[in-house]
């Protein structure tokens, strides 16, 4: 099948489709196995959670190992990192309203 074919039918942007390939985490091919499916669908869900390129090679790395544990592992230390990405955010909004609240009652001038 064609890229534009699986796109079409199984509803995934192209451009997700062409980091894919162009990242050799998929090869298309004329026909398409249940295990290239899932595949696709593991990887669709691994890169809509946000986890880099480089985290979904590594991770397909410890999946091909079949190593359950290690996936878990892997996957809860993506998790640890993008939460603590989210505090360190959370503190800079924070920040801001705080310089906002104090602009707004006058109590700071920013130069």
């Amino acid at each position: 099948m064609e890229i534009n074919e699986i796109s079409k039918r199984y509803n995934i942007d192209i451009k997700k489709l062409k980091v894919f390939e162009e990242n050799n985490l998929i090869t298309f091919r004329e026909h398409f196995t249940d295990e290239d499916l899932n595949m696709l669908s593991a990887l669709c869900s691994l890169y809509d959670s946000g986890l880099s390129i480089k985290e979904i090679k590594d991770f397909m790395a410890v999946y091909n190992s079949g190593e359950h544990s290690g996936q878990i592992s892997f996957l809860t230390e993506c998790r640890h990192n993008m939460l603590n990405e989210i505090h360190t955010k959370q503190k800079n909004l924070d920040k801001l309203d705080y310089i906002i609240y104090e602009l707004k009652n006058k109590k700071i001038a920013i130069y």
